[in-house]
């Protein structure tokens, strides 16, 4: 009889990326390789901080211009948005600064996406950009 990991990884891989988050944690403890292949498993979900010092939604973003082919593994998007306490510069965003490659990358996808692309300026604005422009002026 042949032992189960005689099998090929790629075979665990298939069937691993079918698994939920919290079936995939408990195949970790099966066994020595489950616990080598299960981190190889592209993540499904992501939680988008806004407002976080350390800029980790714009990190997000700026691996999806380097990969753009990871986005398409994502199921769930999470959004929370992070607390500022003015008078305590630890909760204060630090600055960040995109390359002009990412910024080139940014308008091609806008581009792709919106419908005349939402940095071009329109001979009158949407009722929804209006609002925006209502509710931070």
């Amino acid at each position: 009889m042949v032992n189960i990991t005689a099998l090929p990884t790629e075979v665990f891989l298939d069937i691993f990326e079918r698994l939920n988050h919290s079936s995939l944690s408990q195949t970790k403890t099966v066994c020595k390789l489950f616990q080598e292949i299960v981190p190889r498993i592209p993540s499904r979900s992501h939680t988008l901080r806004i407002d976080e010092p350390g800029h980790s939604g714009w990190k997000f973003v700026r691996n999806l211009l380097s990969n753009p082919r990871a986005a398409s593994q994502f199921t769930d998007l999470y959004v929370e948005w992070e607390r500022r306490d003015g008078d305590n510069p630890d909760t204060w965003t630090h600055r960040w600064e995109w390359t002009e490659d990412e910024l080139r990358r940014i308008n091609e996808l806008e581009k792709q996406i919106t419908d005349p692309p939402l940095t071009r300026e329109r001979s009158k604005p949407s009722r929804e950009v209006s609002i925006l422009k209502h509710c931070f002026h």
